[in-house]
């Protein structure tokens, strides 16, 4: 009984890990490309906005190559900060699963107690 207690519960809870840092990894993304095309902004063709230039690809391509290596270093620095926001919660993870204790699983050998029989 327990046994699909856990693995539901292991399912949900993956599953909103994902939503989760899908959501929290695409708003680091926006925020730092923003940083990054904003502080580059005057390297970018009159009368063009941010958003209309970071989120298309045919866009980019068409740029001067100097616009154009900027709006890519502005790409490459936001994925990059990306990678490194998770690394502190990942440590934190790492050490409370240390601190889990340990508990011994049933044996298949074993005969089953009369407390697990009742239960």
């Amino acid at each position: 009984r327990a046994m699909a207690a856990a693995t539901s519960s292991v399912a949900f809870f993956r599953t909103m890990g994902g939503a989760f840092g899908t959501a929290i990894f695409g708003a680091v993304l926006t925020s730092r490309l923003g940083h990054y095309l904003g502080s580059a902004g005057s390297t970018l063709p009159a009368g063009s906005a941010e958003a209309d230039i970071a989120n298309n690809v045919e866009a980019i391509q068409s740029l001067p190559p100097q616009v154009h290596d900027t709006v890519v270093t502005a790409w490459v620095n936001a994925m990059q900060d990306v990678f490194l926001v998770p690394i502190p919660f990942t440590l934190i993870a790492l050490i409370l699963a240390f601190l889990i204790p340990e508990l011994e699983l049933k044996r298949a050998d074993e005969p089953m107690t009369e407390q697990v029989l009742a239960e």
